[in-house]
């Protein structure tokens, strides 16, 4: 049976119901809306809320408004190619894109990326910025500081950290499950396993609450017959 509104032929005719069906199904439709729904700001809200990059379809005034960006990026990191210059040196813009993709650094102010203080923030916000930022990787102060806010970054700094016992004691002491990152050496080093993470294994043995004794299968299978 044929369509009667074929969704091809009628997007850039500006039907808004049509329209907002569309780029709620899937951001990118906004690309064949007309310009005056590219410039709708709900519309396009809906869109990038779907699909970050639907961004590159807006209207130049709501890829510079923060609202409409903030949304973007977060579905989609790399949506913040697509801002205006000013937002792209937006702190909480560039932190909210970089959180959710690492490799949205690529489209954000070269003078930015070594900012320490911000990229601080970003790899604890996702320790994998840190494989994106070669030039502090080997900065020993800088992964001190990166690990005691997120260990797990541990994975993405330079070899001879990974197999330093300070660097990684601080790394599991922020986070146990960092350890699988560090040197073979150093995971079976039972000090840093467990002294880092400050705690010891579980007695395989169950501890029995005092006043409760154990009660042997015997005496509980004669309790049932009673």
């Amino acid at each position: 049976m044929d369509q009667p509104w074929p969704l091809g032929e009628n997007l850039g005719k500006g039907f808004p119901r049509l329209s907002a069906a569309a780029v709620e199904a899937n951001g990118l439709a906004l690309k064949h809306l007309t310009p005056e729904m590219q410039a709708d700001r709900d519309l396009v809200l809906k869109a990038v809320w779907q699909n970050g990059k639907a961004l590159q379809f807006a209207s130049k005034e709501l890829r510079a408004d923060r609202q409409v960006v903030l949304r973007a990026v977060a579905q989609n990191g790399d949506a913040v190619q697509f801002a205006n210059k000013e937002l792209k040196r937006d702190p909480e813009v560039l932190l909210k894109a970089l959180s959710r993709t690492a490799s949205a650094l690529r489209f954000l102010p070269t003078d930015l990326w070594e900012v320490p203080e911000l990229m601080l923030e970003a790899v604890k916000k996702n320790p994998v910025c840190m494989s994106t930022l070669p030039w502090f990787q080997e900065d020993e102060d800088f992964v001190q500081a990166v690990l005691e806010q997120n260990g797990m970054a541990l994975q993405h700094v330079a070899k001879k950290f990974q197999r330093s016992k300070a660097v990684v004691l601080t790394a599991v002491q922020q986070n146990g499950l960092a350890l699988q990152f560090a040197h073979t050496t150093l995971r079976a080093d039972a000090e840093a396993a467990q002294g880092g993470m400050g705690w010891s294994p579980p007695s395989q043995s169950t501890q029995i609450p005092t006043g409760h004794p154990r009660r042997s299968p015997a005496a509980d299978r004669e309790n049932a017959r009673v």
